[in-house]
């Protein structure tokens, strides 16, 4: 019989409710379980050198342990110093996007997605302390939403064409008293939160050699040997394991530890941490702790750099078909114009009047972001150094009393740990390490599946409830697959939620960026599926990255921008009132035009041309009643099973205005209130 992990199944944390029966001590079990593995590996070489000759199962499994291919599947040096680029060098990215789905929503309802085309574009320059984002989505090449931010040294400010004519605007000193003047949100966020936290990606990065990191681990590693007795490991020999659709004769090595013995290794390990200050001071962001001169001089520093990648899923209860959607997305090609129907609002500062508006939900108060930074214990941040290789947001201070919480919680462990190391002696695989399973407590279990240099897959499965309250076993797993060269970094990753050993939900990740010319910039493409039991999503993004000096001339000013902070709070509710009223205005009147795309079954297109602003609010109300009153029309022909064409307009009326028309083969020239608008054959529609 072999031993597989359930198909397709990722590395996921017990469910809130479960968290709080097992306790902070389950959490120690299964963390300390992955500490071993990394820290195994970052001192692989140790062991091959000390232990070449190997006498008994214990020396093999502390050797085999550690052999995996994780750190290279996740070597992610590429993207460190394309962030880090991006933070000192001027640059230019230009992103799209567009997806498909077949899942169900109301918003969307008659909408064809595939026509929707988003749109990103960003210059940065160092140089004069600016940046300038625009974004934009599009529906069949009409405009949907344009925004633009302008950012400065000293202020922050947004605007639309659409919605107002001037900027709106804060020096960034007062971007949190404006937010909350403004919305009522209370924050603690600054006006450059995305700088700042490309930034602390590659100033908080730990920064170690590989005899340093080999160095550290085997310290661990030997505290744990130590403790370790030898009856303690058992060796099995011709064992198959089973691998996706691969079968492999094996050699197994069982460490099984009682709920004493494994007290005592993580007190001892955790008061090891504790009491090693040059390895704290090296991966807090915080203030450090001095240490002597001696201490400082002869001890190193931190463990391994893996991953700053995550991916995350809904959990969705049930047993389902697993999807295989595979949709491509062609990019529409059409010559059409973005249509823009731009309005110009006044804002009199001088007779503003104030307006209720609703609160918006107030974010969480500081005081409750340290209450919730203080639940995660000492063991998940290590984890987050070693595979993230980024340093922890603390003190050594805070540091140390997490640790002694979590050996106030070593008293909940009340059951033992099981680990396998799964060793291949097949000649083609000799002596490679294939699989570890570590059985966690009670039909929990947590295994890592190893393939050649490239790929890596970890499973975690436990008890659990479905929606009927019924026992059911339930898990997650991650698959992470590289491939590179030179020039080229691919990462393909799947997620998987699953039930009963079934697969309910799955996000699939493929990454490509072209990294052959750093120095001019990067190339990425993204395809990310979603597939659960309401339908399946595809995500597809581009994004190009150059380096270059663009200057951007726009400027922050009181002729240009409203300043927020200047303002009073009576001003301000009425500015704000002002701007969602035209919002709402502009969704609805954008909402009226896409339904009107879809009426028409012939093109799917009613085009709205570039006009030049006009202060005439009238023209655009009549345009608003024509297109509802035709695309009603439409609705009604849908209805009856009729085709519409421009010839049913012959007749047309709009309550409460003066209508005439002239209908032609190809154009219907329709006259509103002295006010002239042309709609041709295949529903596109124009202004005199």
């Amino acid at each position: 019989m072999g031993y597989g992990a359930a198909d397709d199944i990722i590395l996921r944390g017990p469910d809130a409710q479960n968290q709080k029966k097992k306790g902070k001590g389950g959490k120690v079990v299964l963390i300390l379980f992955l500490l071993i593995i990394i820290l195994g590996g970052a001192a692989a070489g140790y062991w091959y050198y000390t232990n070449y000759i190997m006498q008994t199962p214990k020396d093999i499994f502390f050797k085999q342990v550690g052999q995996n291919n994780i750190s290279k599947v996740l070597d992610l040096e590429v993207y460190y110093n394309m962030i880090d680029k991006i933070n000192k060098q001027s640059f230019s990215a230009e992103t799209t996007a567009n997806f498909t789905t077949t899942k169900k929503n109301d918003f969307l309802k008659g909408i064809d997605v595939s026509k929707i085309d988003f749109g990103l574009n960003i210059a940065s320059n160092k140089t004069s302390n600016k940046s300038l984002l625009e974004a934009k989505i599009d529906y069949s090449s009409n405009d949907l939403f344009d925004v633009k931010l302008l950012n400065t040294k000293d202020a922050i400010g947004i605007a639309s064409d659409e919605i107002l004519d001037k900027y709106i605007a804060t020096n960034k000193s007062e971007f949190d008293n404006s937010l909350d003047k403004v919305a009522n949100i209370k924050t603690d966020i600054s006006a450059d939160v995305v700088e700042d936290t490309l930034k602390d990606i590659s100033n908080n990065k730990i920064e170690l050699d590989a005899n340093t990191k080999s160095q550290k681990a085997k310290e661990y590693i030997d505290s744990i040997y130590d403790l370790i007795p030898e009856e303690t490991v058992t060796e099995k020999e011709n064992v198959v394991v089973t691998i996706g659709s691969e079968t492999i004769n094996t050699n197994a090595y069982t460490l099984n530890l009682n709920a004493d013995q494994y007290k005592e290794i993580s007190k001892t390990i955790l008061e090891k941490i504790k009491n090693d200050s040059s390895l704290l001071n090296e991966i807090v962001t915080g203030e450090k702790e001095e240490t002597e001169k001696e201490e400082n001089d002869n001890t190193i520093n931190t463990i391994d750099t893996i991953t700053n990648m995550q991916t995350q899923t809904e959990t969705v209860e049930g047993t389902i078909e697993t999807h295989q959607t595979e949709t491509t997305v062609v990019a529409e090609e059409s010559q059409l114009e973005v249509t823009k129907n731009p309005e110009t609002i006044l804002v009199d500062q001088t007779n503003l009047q104030a307006t209720e508006i609703p609160a918006l939900e107030a974010s969480s108060s500081n005081t409750d972001k340290k209450e919730e930074k203080k639940e995660n214990n000492f063991y998940s941040d290590l984890i987050k150094v070693l595979l993230l290789g980024q340093k922890i947001d603390s003190t050594v201070e805070d540091l140390k009393e997490r640790i002694n919480d979590d050996l106030s919680n070593l008293s909940s462990i009340n059951q033992g740990i099981s680990i396998t190391v799964y060793v291949s002696n097949e000649e083609n695989k000799a002596n490679e390490t294939i699989k570890v399973v570590a059985e966690l407590q009670k039909d929990t279990s947590l295994d890592v599946e190893y393939t050649g240099d490239t790929k890596f897959k970890v499973t975690y499965l436990e008890p659990g409830k479905d929606e009927e309250g019924d026992d059911i076993s339930k898990g997650t797993s991650i698959e992470v697959e590289k491939t590179s060269t030179d020039v080229n970094e691919k990462y393909n990753i799947q997620y998987n939620n699953i039930e009963n050993k079934k697969v309910v939900s799955k996000i699939q990740m493929n990454l490509e960026t072209d990294n052959s010319n750093p120095s001019k910039g990067y190339k990425n493409n993204l395809i990310l599926k979603q597939n659960d039991k309401e339908g399946d999503l595809k995500l597809n993004i581009k994004n190009e990255i150059k380096f270059s000096e663009d200057a951007i001339a726009e400027e922050l000013t009181d002729e240009n921008a409203i300043f927020i902070d200047k303002l009073s709070e009576q001003e301000t509710k009425a500015l704000y009132a002002q701007i969602t009223e035209k919002i709402f205005g502009l969704y609805f009147q954008k909402m009226l035009n896409l339904n009107f795309i879809d009426f028409n079954s012939s093109n799917s297109i009613i085009q709205q041309p570039e006009i030049q602003k006009t202060n005439t609010e009238e023209k655009e109300e009549i345009k608003k009643k024509l297109i509802e009153k035709v695309s009603t029309m439409m609705g009604e022909a849908q209805e009856k099973g009729e085709t519409f064409t421009i010839q049913n307009l012959v007749d047309l009326s709009v309550e409460g205005y003066n209508v005439s028309s002239i209908i032609s083969e190809d154009l219907a020239v329709i006259k509103i209130n002295g006010y002239t608008f042309n709609i041709d054959k295949d529903f596109m529609l124009s202004e005199e």
